[in-house]
């Protein structure tokens, strides 16, 4: 039997849900597949105790306080 399983590739206008992973669109508030109300970026970013770059549209994570 063949695998017929798709692969599905997150676009930069994507995320993945924080609850189930699907891919979504960025600025959705509730991931349409598990109902979960997401976190916008900005708090996640405000609340990290790690330092981050951002470049472009991705914020890249370093270990280390503010």
């Amino acid at each position: 039997m063949e695998n017929t399983e798709i692969k599905k590739v997150k676009m930069t206008d994507e995320k993945y849900c924080s609850e189930c992973g699907e891919i979504i669109k960025i600025n959705a508030e509730i991931c349409p597949k598990c109902g979960v109300r997401q976190v916008p970026i900005s708090d996640v970013i405000a609340s990290s105790k790690y330092k981050y770059n951002k470049i472009g549209e991705n914020f890249y994570f370093q270990e280390g306080l503010h």
